[in-house]
């Protein structure tokens, strides 16, 4: 079909196909620097968690569900939950027999679930506080955490970590551990997305995250802002919270110091004695 067409014309008409494909790759292809759209969430479940913070700041979280017992979850300062089943009709009676008062005071929060209503489950609550000695919990200082909520869970699902871990980073080689490609955070995102609504949905790993979420004193919103934001944020989160890290780190170091170097120097000028007169 191309006899009769001189050597001129072939090569105007192969270099005009060249450039229509690779016009059409550029239209395409998806760069990494391109947005990735909103993802259509489903809602969370509505299990109606109740949050509650005794006169002594100890973090509760109760559930009315239908059950035949009690379900409490402890989970204390440097050891693994305690979990415990007490009956609904005798509970008091069954709490101090087969868990007697510890020694000794510890920093925990405390999940519990039974088919009783809020007053009856927050009474219940105030009662095992005492009973075993439970006491405050220290406040996460997350402002970065909560400003890129995606963002940080990318760092922690690379350690492995639960969904309400307070997010700690190296101070090096960072740039190893971000997204490698626009494919690899729109799939993160969308896994993460449907593993928190599943696990939030599951009432034995409900229970599990809540006691986090009240162990570090998250925000009651706090898994709201996570599933919202694993639905609209781009590839850059995760390095926007590295970045807002680091920083945060830089400047408690630089307070730590100036503090530490002020409190040399004073105490420095007190040992120089006075001249006599």
């Amino acid at each position: 079909m191309f006899h009769g067409l001189s050597r001129t014309t072939l090569n105007i008409l192969i270099i005009g196909c060249l450039l229509f494909i690779a016009g059409v790759h550029l239209l395409t292809r998806q760069n990494d620097q391109d947005p990735l759209p909103d993802l259509t969430l489903p809602p969370l479940p509505q299990d109606h968690w109740k949050h509650w913070q005794n006169v002594g700041g100890v973090q509760v979280s109760w559930q009315a569900r239908a059950s035949d017992e009690l379900h409490i979850r402890i989970l204390r300062e440097g050891t693994e939950p305690t979990n415990l089943t007490l009956p609904v009709s005798d509970w008091g009676r069954a709490l101090v027999t087969d868990w007697p008062e510890p020694d000794e005071a510890a920093a925990a929060s405390l999940i519990v679930t039974g088919p009783l209503d809020d007053s009856e489950l927050r009474n219940i609550a105030a009662f095992i506080i005492r009973q075993q000695r439970l006491v405050a919990t220290e406040a996460v200082a997350a402002t970065c955490q909560l400003a890129h909520p995606a963002g940080a869970h990318w760092w922690n699902a690379q350690q492995q970590l639960s969904w309400a871990t307070p997010t700690q980073l190296a101070t090096t080689d960072l740039a190893s551990g971000l997204p490698q490609s626009r494919d690899d955070w729109a799939s993160f995102r969308e896994a993460a997305a449907r593993q928190l609504r599943r696990d939030l949905f599951d009432q034995q790993r409900s229970i599990d995250i809540f006691a986090r979420v009240s162990y570090h004193q998250w925000p009651e919103d706090y898994l709201a802002r996570l599933y919202a934001d694993l639905g609209q944020a781009q590839m850059t989160a995760p390095q926007a919270f590295a970045d807002c890290w680091q920083s945060t780190a830089k400047q408690q170091s630089d307070t730590e110091f100036d503090q530490q170097n002020t409190a040399s120097v004073t105490h420095h000028r007190r040992a120089i004695p006075l001249p006599s007169s």
